[in-house]
């Protein structure tokens, strides 16, 4: 076992100090960056369901009219498809 000085215990205290300083400074940092993700991520959550709830209306809109679209074609189609089947009677 060795014995320091008092000037050499002086320094490893004061480096051990400095050191823990530094780790503090490191930690404060790291949790400050952690904190702000966090926010962040928050708020991007908050604009989605806000733009989710503006377009809401106009989706519902644009579903319904694709949906008309899709019936009143099919309907079509559907005719179109009875003339092409419709064979004409021939009586002897």
């Amino acid at each position: 076992m060795t014995v320091l000085s008092d000037e050499e215990c002086e320094k490893w205290l004061q480096d051990f100090i400095n050191q823990k300083k530094m780790d503090e400074a490191s930690f404060e940092e790291m949790l400050s960056a952690w904190d702000n993700c966090g926010t962040r991520r928050v708020k991007f959550a908050h604009e989605v369901k806000m733009i989710e709830t503006l377009f809401q209306p106009i989706a519902k809109l644009i579903e319904r009219e694709l949906k008309d679209d899709r019936d009143q074609r099919g309907i079509k189609l559907y005719r179109e498809w009875g003339k092409q089947r419709l064979v004409p009677v021939f009586t002897s």
